[in-house]
């Protein structure tokens, strides 16, 4: 805000000599305008959070026929190069929203060990959270519990909604919107102590279903102070804070009663998708994705406060990883 970003040497992306930024040669970062966050000085290309009427980036709109001659842009992206990963063996479904994916590499620390660090997003080479502020920016009554074996990509899911949830929740999941959203807070790893144990449920742990746990006990609870959750009968359970890289799968104190069973070590939890309107300007897959904001002119696609960008946010028409995510990668 203010003058903090104000820079009459540079920096080079707002270039003079660019005729896509600014729409004369003086190129340098600067406001016009208390309400701008930036512009490119030279009636160019200007983001506001707090939108006037809706317009929130494209060329400066007091600019009138300076840059009738441009592209009428009207999205901002912030891209990096993909770092070379190991090829995906068992890729997501694209007709799904992903909100937690927690692949368990046996060799390596995979989630995060506090829950602060959890709690708002993030992203490592195995495993993403989507974070408190992007999961309560999404409308859904449903979702997908699901665990996956990386050796043959078996998969087994359990739906969840709010008549089946039960009564899952702590502290640090309080935040979200519904309690629907709370439990997958839970699952991902936030709740401690004896927060999240329910002896009634809920019913994606119900003993019927042969893949959550090893026995028909069905409900959830601990079995170790180290554990966030577990599904009781030898089942699934998730570490924060692993055991020799152990994060995810069928208690490792359960020795053979699991199996005859899918090695499951992947967590997943997803929704299926809002219908929407056709993409007409895709996303190049080769890149990683930090910001995407497309303008629409009648709606108001970035949050106004800085606090709900700096953690994160996905509206239908803008995302922003936020700062813990960034944080986590490593580009040049």
């Amino acid at each position: 805000d203010g003058d903090e970003c104000i820079d009459y040497e540079g920096p080079a992306i707002m270039s003079g000599s660019d005729p896509h930024f600014q729409c004369h040669e003086w190129g340098h970062m600067s406001r016009w305008g208390e309400d701008v966050q930036w512009h490119a000085w030279g009636c160019g290309l200007t983001l506001f959070r707090e939108s006037r009427a809706f317009w929130e980036f494209g060329y400066h709109p007091d600019c009138g026929g300076d840059c009738a001659d441009r592209p009428a842009y009207d999205r901002l992206v912030i891209r990096t190069s993909k770092t070379p990963v190991k090829e995906e063996k068992c890729p997501l479904n694209e007709r799904f929203s992903y909100i937690l994916d927690y692949q368990d590499d046996r060799q390596s620390d995979d989630i995060p060990d506090e829950v602060w660090d959890i709690k708002h997003g993030f992203a490592t080479g195995n495993a993403f959270y989507i974070g408190e502020e992007a999961l309560n920016a999404m409308n859904f009554s449903s979702a997908e519990l699901c665990a996956v074996s990386s050796s043959d990509c078996s998969m087994h899911c359990q739906e969840i909604t709010e008549a089946n949830l039960g009564h899952c929740s702590c502290s640090e999941a309080s935040g979200l919107n519904t309690p629907l959203k709370r439990l997958i807070g839970a699952l991902a790893g936030l709740c401690d102590g004896d927060e999240c144990i329910d002896d009634e449920g809920p019913a994606i742990m119900n003993g019927s279903d042969q893949h959550f746990q090893c026995h028909e006990y069905g409900h959830m609870s601990r079995w170790g102070e180290d554990v966030q959750w577990h599904a009781w009968g030898c089942g699934l359970t998730l570490f924060r804070e692993s055991r020799a890289f152990w994060e995810f799968g069928y208690h490792p104190d359960c020795g053979g009663d699991c199996a005859d069973r899918p090695a499951y070590d992947r967590l997943v939890i997803r929704t299926s998708k809002t219908p929407v309107k056709e993409e007409k300007c895709p996303l190049n897959e080769r890149f990683s994705y930090i910001l995407d904001y497309q303008d629409d002119r009648q709606s108001d696609d970035i949050p106004d406060e800085v606090w709900d960008i700096k953690h994160g946010f996905a509206t239908g028409n803008a995302f922003y990883i936020g700062e813990e995510a960034l944080n986590a990668m490593n580009f040049s």
